[in-house]
């Protein structure tokens, strides 16, 4: 144990850590990379982004089938070398097919090492424990740190070595974090070699089919937007059965209603990346302390908001907890998806205080301030419900399926930035009056549904 949290907890965030770097970094330039560096057309390169968004999160489902089967530790290895040769793909990727292959690759290991880090941090606590809700914030708080450090350093990386050195020398900070998985300790029971061997290939097997199949996705993202929807729908069935047929019904229930409101709140948080963006190119003046920001920069502010209130929250947390003070996980998590729903209100009013000047960017100092507080409420608290909830056998399952909230949200986010329908020729004022409508019904309908939550499940969740 470290100052209350086990050992585990720390090298398993730097590991998932080192993760979110890569998954940071090509959020920030894999669309700019397609679009310039490999001439794909815009919305040609618009879609493949989302569908690279989406799909990195959905694979977790899988992900977490196979943690149960194969094992939690075999899956994060295979899934973090994964990592290092999506990234020595990319850094060779002067064709489109190689794009693909890469980005299919790096989907792959975000799908393995999400679900298997995620359920290894969640089993380094007892169910009770008093640390458990400052233990996930603080993993929560280390990885996001990681994924900080690839968006803010990426434009320096890119504009002083370019994208494919870029990618090159990121891979081996990878390399570096398997290594360290390959050595820590789990309390997986140990097994032979030769069940270690048929393990692995099935392991192997799975991880060729799911990179052909994400290859071809990327190239069909329509195709891939109903897949994923399809999947969210038979996984709820899927688990809706398990419950019955288990006798986990009561639990199973809770955790399907849990990942429904998730979904809107990570509708909410998916924005960030094309709706906000778009708001920005259009109607924001982005001069920042006598800098320019461009609007795929504006992550910024989510990056440093988790990381200064992220610190803030853990050690809020580990006092209430060691003076007896509980607030309920339910409670906390409902909490953040309104506090998301009211960063979009606050945003459309500041708006409309001046309908014929552009916002200034300011002014994400606020909206950002309380959506990254929700997603401090909601992810961590999110992590920690999930082991409350999932029987012992079915963790990584459950961690899989609770991702398909990432999963999904890109999708409608694309959508409702598609409906805002702003460009450049359009006058100021109709694109703020455009967005205004935008981002209160956005804004308002994540409040109500955190709202609703609220009332209608806090003690039914209090149960477990």
């Amino acid at each position: 144990m470290t100052r209350g949290h086990p050992i585990r907890l720390w090298w398993f965030s730097i590991i998932y850590a080192a993760q979110m770097c890569a998954y940071g970094l090509l959020l920030t330039n894999l669309l700019p990379f397609a679009r310039d560096a490999l001439a794909l057309g815009e919305n040609h390169a618009l879609w493949f982004f989302a569908a690279f968004a989406s799909l990195s999160w959905i694979i977790s489902i899988i992900g977490g089938i196979l943690c149960d089967y194969i094992g939690f530790k075999s899956t994060a290895l295979v899934g973090l070398l994964s990592a290092f040769i999506s990234l020595q793909f990319l850094s060779h990727a002067y064709s489109t097919p190689i794009l693909y292959l890469g980005t299919a690759v790096f989907i792959l290991s975000q799908g393995l090492s999400t679900a298997a880090i995620w359920s290894l941090v969640s089993q380094c606590y007892n169910k009770n424990s008093k640390t458990r809700a400052s233990g996930t914030t603080l993993f929560y708080l280390i990885f996001n740190i990681g994924a900080f450090l690839g968006i803010f350093s990426s434009g320096f990386w890119m504009t002083s070595i370019g994208y494919h050195s870029m990618f090159f020398y990121l891979s081996f900070i990878l390399l570096m974090a398997f290594i360290i998985c390959l050595f820590i300790r789990t309390k997986e029971r140990k097994l032979t070699f030769q069940t270690y061997l048929r393990r692995y290939s099935i392991l192997v097997v799975i991880s060729i089919l799911l990179i052909a199949i994400s290859c071809y996705l990327l190239n069909h993202p329509f195709i891939n937007n109903f897949l994923i929807i399809g999947l969210t729908i038979l996984s709820i069935l899927y688990l809706y059965t398990y419950g019955k047929i288990s006798h986990h019904s009561k639990k199973t229930n809770a955790f399907i209603i849990l990942c429904g409101i998730a979904i809107f709140y990570y509708i909410a948080y998916s924005c960030m990346f094309n709706l906000l963006p778009l708001f920005a190119r259009y109607a924001m003046d982005l001069s920042f302390f006598g800098f320019l920001l461009h609007e795929n920069n504006i992550e910024f502010f989510d990056g440093f908001y988790v990381i200064t209130l992220g610190g803030l929250l853990v050690l809020l947390w580990r006092y209430l907890a060691y003076r007896d003070i509980h607030i309920a996980l339910f409670n906390k998590f409902s909490l953040g998806v309104i506090l998301a729903g009211l960063a979009y209100l606050i945003f459309a009013a500041i708006i409309f205080t001046d309908l014929e000047s552009k916002t200034s960017v300011y002014w994400f100092i606020l909206l950002f301030f309380f959506l990254t507080l929700g997603e401090l409420l909601v992810t961590p608290t999110g992590i920690a419900m999930v082991n409350q909830l999932a029987p012992k056998n079915r963790v990584g399952l459950y961690m899989g399926v609770w991702t398909i909230a990432n999963g999904i949200a890109p999708i409608f986010a694309g959508l409702i930035t598609a409906f805002n329908e702003i460009n450049g020729n359009m006058p100021l004022v109709t694109v703020n009056q455009h967005s205004i409508i935008v981002f209160i019904a956005l804004g308002g309908t994540v409040i109500l549904v955190g709202i609703i939550a609220y009332f209608l499940f806090r003690r039914k969740m209090a149960q477990f």
